[in-house]
């Protein structure tokens, strides 16, 4: 007999706990309240850097055109290949000494450069060149070989 009361009551307090919890819970439609969002544009600074070639290196691609065409855009010779050719030719060596002048609308530089001759039957040669390269606004590209 213990056993059917404790039974009656346990199934007693479920029924009680069910009711109860249906009567306590809250309906589904329960409205919601959403916050407002506002957004601001916020500027950032942000550096960003560029690699641009330096002034070395403009004059001497302004050189190598230059020996290519065998003269330099104002009409100048620039005969450094004599015999030959300029895929035999190599830049060896850019010295770092090198010097760069601005002056009014003028940009000079001048540096030294190492070049290699390479003919598929001689041994390849050498020979160092000092070089000024000017740009003039406005003006063809001067370069000068010594």
């Amino acid at each position: 007999m213990e056993n059917t009361l404790a039974t009656i009551l346990i199934i007693a307090f479920l029924l009680i706990g069910a009711v109860g919890g249906v009567v306590l819970t809250p309906e589904k439609d329960c409205p919601v309240v959403e916050p407002e969002v506002t957004y601001q544009n916020v500027s950032v600074d942000r550096v960003i850097e560029i690699s641009a070639p330096s002034q070395l290196d403009l004059a001497v691609a302004e050189f190598l055109k230059a020996v290519e065409d065998e003269e330099d855009e104002a009409g100048n010779s620039v005969n450094v290949l004599k015999k030959y050719d300029f895929d035999e030719m190599e830049v060896s060596r850019i010295y770092s000494d090198h010097a760069i002048i601005y002056d009014d609308d003028n940009t000079t530089v001048d540096f030294k450069i190492r070049l290699k001759f390479d003919q598929d039957d001689e041994p390849s040669k050498k020979k160092t060149f000092d070089v000024t390269v000017v740009w003039e606004e406005d003006e063809d590209t001067e370069v000068t070989v010594a």
